[in-house]
């Protein structure tokens, strides 16, 4: 881990991070006052595809999540009966479920009921609700399987409300496909407005499938971040010089470069926190890997 220590060089550091996250890198270490927000893709398809390794994968996932021991858990692609089963198995005496994990939608394939979305809490969750996204023409048929939405949990942390909002938006590089994820992302931008959210504490978190404008990319411009910063007014809680990514052929076996054999390094997957201070972030990469994303969790006061 990296330590500023008081000083000239603290003093240096802490007017460039005023409002911003510090990184701290290779511990997990939660000071007192503070809560902790963890994100995770699982890549936890309901349907078997060569290499994805479900079984050798899921006791790793529950492994590093149970030594993150973060406050709140918000976790994407968890569509298959199994990993949710171990899931409740390893959680559920110690942590809230926004949703109810033992729903299957197909008697088959037994797929989740909620997009494959999983939210849980070591703290009271007053209130949570999955909110499915509209199907609109044009979207590919993995997408309609899918049924991805967004959970929202109104959550009591020591006192103080805060709302998680937990989203998977719609996948793709191509400018249909961010057509596609405009709509999604604008269902959530109006729910927000709608409930008079935006002076209340909130978690964004998620895979939002979107290319981070630092990061030179050939695919589709993107909208969605600059909204969430410029007119919403969230916080990236990744903010740093060096980008690290949460999706990267050169670190993590199950991503594969690109049909031209070009590496790829993106960061599809965010905490973004709005009338909140964040302490720190770090990236969640343990070996062997756990899934075709790398992890963030986040510190919060």
């Amino acid at each position: 881990m990296i330590f500023y220590k008081c000083g000239f060089l603290f003093s240096i550091i802490l007017l460039f991070n005023l409002s911003h996250c510090q990184i701290l890198l290779g511990q997990n270490q939660k000071p007192e006052n503070t809560f902790s927000v963890a994100n995770l893709n699982c890549w936890g398809l309901h349907v078997w595809i060569p290499g994805i390794e479900r079984k050798n994968r899921y006791p790793r996932i529950i492994k590093t999540l149970d030594s993150l021991d973060a406050d709140v858990f918000t976790l994407q692609e968890c569509f298959h009966n199994k990993l949710r089963k171990k899931i409740i198995d390893h959680f559920g005496d110690s942590y809230n479920f926004a949703v109810d994990l033992h729903c299957n939608s197909g008697t088959i394939l037994k797929k989740d009921c909620f997009g494959g979305l999983v939210t849980i809490s070591k703290h009271p969750i007053l209130e949570s609700n999955f909110y499915p996204f509209s199907k609109n023409q044009g979207m590919k048929m993995s997408e309609r399987l899918g049924k991805k939405g967004f959970i929202v949990s109104k959550i009591n942390i020591n006192g103080t409300i805060v709302y998680i909002i937990n989203t998977h938006l719609y996948a793709g590089t191509k400018q249909k496909d961010e057509i596609q994820r405009l709509h999604q992302f604008n269902e959530i931008v109006k729910y927000i407005r709608d409930k008079n959210l935006l002076g209340e504490k909130i978690i964004f978190s998620g895979d939002l499938n979107i290319e981070h404008p630092k990061i030179e990319s050939p695919y589709a411009n993107t909208e969605i971040y600059n909204t969430l910063l410029s007119e919403l007014k969230f916080s990236d809680a990744m903010n740093k010089k060096v980008m690290e990514y949460t999706y990267d052929s050169t670190k993590n076996k199950y991503v594969k470069d690109n049909k031209k054999a070009i590496a790829v390094q993106q960061i599809f997957d965010y905490i973004l926190y709005k009338n909140l201070n964040c302490k720190s972030q770090e990236l969640i990469a343990p070996k062997p890997e756990i899934s075709d994303h790398f992890g963030l969790m986040s510190i919060f006061y």
